[in-house]
């Protein structure tokens, strides 16, 4: 049978002449053939295993499209038995005729396919790489990459197989690029291969854009692009790009404010399961942030939601309002999850709920262990409840030594300890009495609003103990503990008022 050469058919050519130019050896007849039979196309009934047939032929006549299309209905198992054997080999005869569409769909089977090794899968990437195949390409930078089998990691071979196919456009390799630039903080080469991958869709490189866009590595900060990427990617349904664009919605940032809209995209990302998201929904419900009326029950479910898929901070929460509801036993549960995970704040609320005996039975000793765990761990309160603990005496003896110890290790964070110790020197307890460094303590809790604090750096301004008298200075932070409520500034300033007119 003679081979004629016919390089191009109509699309409009019926079967029958199909088939006379296909007895004559005409491959491309064939493989229209296999596409009738195999689509339902030229009013011929659906039948692959005809189809198969003339795929194979049109293959054997030299269309290598044949080999793709046999490989494609072997693998897929269409009305022909599944053989992923017999798909490797005619998708590898394609690879013959060197053209990228084939390449691609072959090197996916060669990977689902038990029978070749990792070395071979690569060796027939670097020959489609050394051929163009931007994906091959890519694909033979992740083997070097990730190490596959029996090949071995090389950062080097996995840099120079995705730069070329980065060049060639390929997205995924644009990315992989960039975060191996990121990873040596060579910030300006990470953004620009992330942008050139975020232009062309690629919705993990929208979100690094906009990311970078924000943080200012290896870009300016913009916080219109910072919107415009991360918005982006939520649209494509990227969870994590979903919650970040609802945060700037409701933070005003590269966008107006629109609590509303800040929530739909909140919603949006966890209602696939982000964590985060159902977190910051259990915010805006706790503080009642925008057109949200405050709803402790609300953002106790919220939490919930959270907390139930492991994040620690919302089941510290979670710990929180259910003993604001006296729920101690569930307030015991959530605070014990999240303690497993290290969350220095709810170890401390488990000492101190044995230390108030609040849903377990007291307990000091076992209170005092929690509480100098959660100290380990990090927890600022812990070591303020520890100070209270040894300056009343409760389930250790009392000693004002250690509680003003205590207080000081965390004066320069916690303004809470800073007017405890402030209060100490004040007084003379566990050390001299020493005013000049009681104001000392006492003016940053002051400024921060503490009015216990301003009562007592008022009276030594007034009284001039250990620093130079100062009416007005003392009278100023007595007025601003009164204006919080401060019964004995409230008392302090009548009697002087009484005495001076003068003031108003």
């Amino acid at each position: 049978m003679g081979s004629r050469n016919i390089k191009y058919l109509s699309y409009g050519i019926s079967v029958s002449d199909l088939i006379k130019e296909a007895d004559f050896g005409n491959a491309d007849a064939c493989f229209r053939l296999g596409e009738f039979y195999e689509h339902c196309e030229g009013n011929v009934s659906s039948d692959c295993i005809k189809a198969l047939d003339w795929y194979l032929k049109a293959a054997e006549y030299g269309n290598y499209s044949g080999w793709f299309c046999a490989g494609s209905l072997y693998m897929n198992g269409k009305s022909v038995k599944r053989n992923y054997s017999k798909a490797v080999n005619c998708f590898m005869r394609s690879f013959l005729k060197k053209e990228d569409y084939f390449r691609f769909d072959a090197r996916q089977v060669i990977l689902s396919d038990r029978n070749y090794s990792s070395t071979e899968t690569l060796e027939w990437f670097k020959k489609a790489a050394e051929n163009g195949s931007a994906e091959s390409q890519f694909k033979a930078g992740k083997m070097y990459q990730c190490g596959s089998g029996i090949i071995e990691e090389n950062a080097d071979e996995a840099l120079k197989y995705f730069l070329k196919s980065a060049k060639r456009g390929n997205d995924k390799a644009q990315e992989e690029l960039a975060l191996i630039y990121y990873s040596e903080k060579k910030y300006k080469k990470a953004f620009a291969w992330f942008l050139k991958s975020a232009i062309q869709g690629n919705v993990e490189s929208q979100y690094m854009t906009a990311l970078l866009y924000s943080t200012g590595e290896g870009t300016e900060i913009n916080n219109n692009e910072y919107f415009k990427w991360m918005h982006k990617a939520a649209l494509h349904g990227y969870a994590r790009a979903q919650y970040f664009t609802g945060q700037a919605y409701f933070e005003s940032k590269g966008i107006e404010q629109n609590c509303e809209e800040g929530m739909k995209w909140y919603i949006k990302a966890a209602e696939q399961n982000y964590s985060q998201a159902m977190y910051s929904i259990g915010l805006v419900y706790l503080s009642g942030e925008g057109t949200y009326q405050k709803d402790q029950h609300e953002a106790l479910n919220w939490f919930i939601k959270a907390a139930e898929l492991g994040l620690n901070k919302a089941q510290f929460m979670a710990g929180m309002l259910n003993e604001e509801f006296k729920n101690y036993a569930e307030a015991l549960r959530w605070h014990k999850k999240a303690s497993e995970q290290g969350d220095s704040e709810s170890i401390w609320r488990i000492g101190a709920m044995y230390l108030e005996g609040t849903g377990v039975r007291k307990d000091t000793s076992v209170a005092m262990e929690w509480l100098l765990k959660a100290d380990k761990a990090g927890s600022v309160c812990a070591m303020v409840t520890i100070g209270d603990m040894y300056y009343k005496g409760d389930g250790v003896e009392q000693n004002y030594a250690k509680a003003l110890e205590c207080w000081l290790k965390l004066s320069h964070i916690n303004p809470g300890a800073q007017e405890k110790a402030g209060k100490m020197y004040y007084y003379g307890k566990g050390t001299k009495r020493n005013h000049s460094k009681a104001l000392e303590l006492f003016l940053i809790p002051a400024g921060n609003g503490y009015p216990e604090a301003q009562y007592y750096a008022g009276l030594i301004y007034l009284n001039g103990h250990g620093i130079r008298k100062d009416k007005a200075e003392g009278i100023k932070w007595l007025e601003k503990a009164a204006r919080q409520g401060h019964k004995k500034a409230v008392r302090k300033l009548e009697r002087m008022k009484s005495v001076l007119p003068h003031i108003p």
